[in-house]
């Protein structure tokens, strides 16, 4: 049948690129492109398509391309770009399903989401897959029906195209839904969607302006840290033995990435009254610092640092009760456990506080 395909997918156009910052979401469209993505310079100079207002991000962080056909991005940023912790030096393609970049830093940087895909559609290509299953339908069956070829169905049903309104009808009677129900689901989901965006634009917060973090709502705070720290703990897995040589040197790395989540998910905490899911992102966060620590502390040749934060850890003192312990004020703790080189007349202190609590 000549209308079983996609109606809105014609070879030679590229669809617009959403592009989604914190709460904001910006639709690039490709006559548009090259499109920047950095931080505004307050003097002028290259303007910015997508602002982001963080010292982490150059004022030409990322550009957006149309290549072939394709969306790319071209890294330019000083600070780096980063897909799942990896860094990347050269244009990448962005996929249509959606992918996402950390500015900044591989774990605790601006959070950007890429996206060809219309959302309704997404949606109601998931429910039909859904429906489909819930009634022992095969794509297969549907082809051989000459309801809507293989092909067409699958890109339906992950939300790449959208079939023309005869063969929704078909779907429908076959899915033992009402005439236009496809339509009506892709209507409700945009309403919603955009009910949704409206009630999240006014909850926001300032995160943690002295250490340029961007203002992002509590909410999406809590998913950038929960999924920095699922990268965190991925790379943790990856570690070699605690006898190798480089066990240490990325070891101390990935404390440094959890030191500083600790302190953008506690800068986010502040004034979040409510906001549940920030403080057990804060929390899971200090847990796996501290399991690591303990962990980089046993090992052959540990630093300082983790091993007084181990001990005292693992005691459970404050640092002004460690402090007392060894008559040093509980900044001199702090400071060694945060990497500072403690003065040599009381290193011999240090050593002492380890072997009482260990």
């Amino acid at each position: 049948m000549d209308d079983q395909g996609a109606d809105d997918q014609y070879p030679g156009l590229v669809p617009p690129l959403t592009v989604r910052v914190g709460t904001t979401s910006v639709r690039v469209e490709a006559q548009h492109a090259p499109a920047v993505i950095g931080r505004p310079d307050p003097q002028g100079g290259q303007p910015v398509r997508i602002p982001v207002h963080d010292d982490r991000v150059s004022r030409v962080h990322l550009v957006l391309e149309v290549r072939d056909g394709t969306w790319y991005a071209v890294p330019k940023g000083r600070n780096g770009t980063f897909i799942d912790g990896h860094p990347q030096t050269e244009p990448f393609a962005l996929p249509d399903d959606g992918l996402r970049v950390m500015l900044g830093n591989q774990f605790v940087g601006v959070a950007v989401d890429f996206s060809t895909l219309d959302p309704s559609k997404v949606y109601v290509g998931a429910q039909v897959a859904l429906r489909r299953a819930e009634l022992g339908i095969s794509q297969r069956a549907l082809a051989a029906d000459k309801i809507m070829n293989a092909g067409a169905l699958i890109g339906f049903e992950k939300g790449r195209s959208w079939p023309r309104r005869s063969t929704q009808h078909r779907l429908e009677e076959v899915l033992r839904w009402p005439r236009g129900h496809i339509e009506e689901l892709r209507r409700q989901h945009s309403a919603q969607s955009a009910a949704d965006t409206a009630a999240r634009e006014e909850p926001t917060m300032l995160v943690g302006a002295a250490t340029g973090s961007t203002t992002l709502e509590v909410g999406y705070m809590a998913q950038t840290v929960e999924l920095a720290l699922q990268s965190i703990r991925t790379n943790i897995e990856g570690l070699p033995a605690p006898a190798s040589r480089e066990y240490q040197r990325r070891a101390a790395k990935l404390l440094d990435d959890l030191a500083r989540l600790e302190k953008l998910a506690s800068n986010a905490s502040r004034g979040a009254v409510g906001a549940e899911s920030v403080f057990q992102q804060l929390s899971a966060v200090r847990r796996a610092r501290r399991a690591l620590t303990v962990q980089a502390a046993a090992a052959p040749n540990a630093a300082l640092q983790h091993r007084v934060y181990a001990a005292r850890a693992t005691a459970d003192l404050s640092a002004e009760e460690a402090a007392a312990m060894i008559g040093l004020r509980p900044d001199d703790i702090l400071a060694v456990e945060n990497g500072a080189t403690p003065a040599p007349e009381d290193l011999d202190r240090f050593e002492r506080l380890i072997t009482l609590l260990t």
